[in-house]
């Protein structure tokens, strides 16, 4: 029997990577595939599944048609490979990953049977507090780039088969929520 692919998506900082470490936790034979960025390494990496390489190696993957889909975000280039998302499904194990909101659409196309779940703000207004505590390191220009995208992004949770709520200092209730669509899903 085939695994199941499903897809956390949403806005920056709306806590998609502390979403997926709690589910987890409550999934453990999920598999973690790994994504390549050319970005530098964070302090805190919480899902801990990124690979990161020079933007060579990035372009090289990309001219080689070895990624499932890839994007550019704020000045960072990620991505998957085909064969790691492809493989593990066929060998009957569940994934869970993060993936931004134009790579979704993208994913829908290649693997039809998944399940696309959208991540919220309880408020967008919160969103340049959220950016700053959890990513100090985040540049004021940065930080306007990603407001602009936010912005775009809110425009595709239309395209997701679920949408959850984050609310400010609970992702408890919406890991519990995603556990639920997960499980309604396994059965």
């Amino acid at each position: 029997m085939e695994g199941k692919l499903f897809i956390i998506s949403g806005p920056s900082g709306a806590g998609k990577d502390t979403i997926i470490k709690g589910i987890l936790k409550l999934f453990p034979d999920f598999v973690k595939v790994k994504s390549y960025t050319t970005r530098p390494k964070r302090t805190s990496d919480e899902v801990g599944n990124r690979v990161f390489v020079s933007e060579d190696e990035f372009e090289k993957m990309v001219n080689d048609d070895e990624l499932i889909e890839w994007a550019k975000f704020c000045n960072y280039f990620y991505g998957r490979k085909k064969e790691d998302i492809l493989e593990t499904l066929e060998q009957g194990k569940n994934i869970i990953i993060e993936v931004d909101v134009i790579g979704t659409i993208e994913y829908k196309k290649k693997i039809p049977n998944l399940t696309s779940i959208f991540i919220k703000y309880d408020n967008p207004d919160n969103f340049i507090q959220r950016i700053k505590k959890n990513r100090p390191e985040t540049s004021e220009k940065d930080l306007e780039t990603r407001k602009k995208t936010m912005e775009k992004e809110l425009g595709y949770e239309k395209y997701y088969d679920h949408s959850v709520v984050n609310p400010e200092g609970h992702p408890e209730k919406a890991i519990a929520s995603i556990a639920k669509i997960i499980q309604d899903m396994l059965q």
